[in-house]
């Protein structure tokens, strides 16, 4: 994983929205707007290792 998405991390969601559908999604948009250059593989790269998959 991109180490400058390990670096904010914890400011691309807050731990309440791991555990709800709409809280998902919101993490998912928060990573692609703070992230617009990452690629799909990426992103689920991330969601993989915020345990969203």
């Amino acid at each position: 994983m991109n180490s400058t998405i390990l670096e904010h991390i914890n400011e691309l969601f807050d731990s309440y929205d791991l555990f709800s559908g709409k809280g998902k999604e919101k993490i998912r948009s928060s990573i692609i707007k703070k992230f617009p250059d990452l690629s799909e593989r990426e992103i689920k790269e991330v969601e993989k290792y915020l345990g969203l998959l």
